[in-house]
């Protein structure tokens, strides 16, 4: 677990599936909470970043429960949320720091993140 100062864990990012149901957090001590939005609680709540996550968002791309995170941790992970629950799919090392991702299913399964550098990197997934 990341050492942490502040609790409970700072929330850096939140996206909401396309459905409306659940929604994400990226949380400042590496980890993403799930949310069922109609129970109003918590579904499932992983450590998936060595350090803080940096953002999460539902992809535009693979199914409703196809979750992207990048974190401080130079890291973007390629997740599912099926059954409430969150699995690590794939993992991509990034050269720097991320602060931003956006997909896109345009010309494929394709994430965009900026990050400290000047150039903009692009990430194709494939199924």
């Amino acid at each position: 677990r990341v050492n942490q100062t502040v609790n409970p864990p700072f929330v850096n990012s939140i996206s909401f599936s396309y459905d409306g149901k659940r929604l994400a957090a990226g949380l400042g001590n590496g980890c993403i909470g799930l949310y069922d939005v109609s129970k109003k609680v918590c579904s499932a709540y992983e450590e998936l970043h060595s350090s803080g996550v940096s953002m999460v968002e539902f992809a535009t791309f693979g199914t409703i429960h196809t979750l992207i995170s990048v974190g401080a941790d130079k890291s973007l992970c390629l997740l599912n949320t099926v059954g409430g629950s969150i699995k690590e799919l794939k993992r991509l090392k990034l050269p720097e720091k991320p602060n931003w991702i956006a997909s896109t299913s345009l010309g494929g399964n394709l994430v965009c993140v900026a990050d400290c550098s000047k150039t903009i990197k692009c990430c194709y997934f494939t199924n």
